[in-house]
């Protein structure tokens, strides 16, 4: 339960990255004219990433701040 109070907003991201991307496969049809999957595909995955910069930048700046 810690887990879920800690980072609901990160789990919230998460929800809106995955309902958006069925609009984001959507709009590619719509510019390309025709089925395929691109970068849209990578379009989930864009809370992990940002999750994981911000995650690294605190823990480094911690190191720094041990030093």
């Amino acid at each position: 339960m810690n887990f879920l109070k800690s980072n609901k907003g990160w789990i919230a991201l998460v929800i809106v990255f995955l309902a958006f991307t069925p609009l984001m496969f959507h709009f590619a049809y719509l510019e390309r004219g025709y089925r395929a999957v691109g970068g849209e595909a990578l379009f989930p995955l864009i809370p992990f990433i940002i999750w994981t910069f911000v995650k690294t930048a605190k823990d480094s700046m911690r190191k720094e701040d041990e030093k």
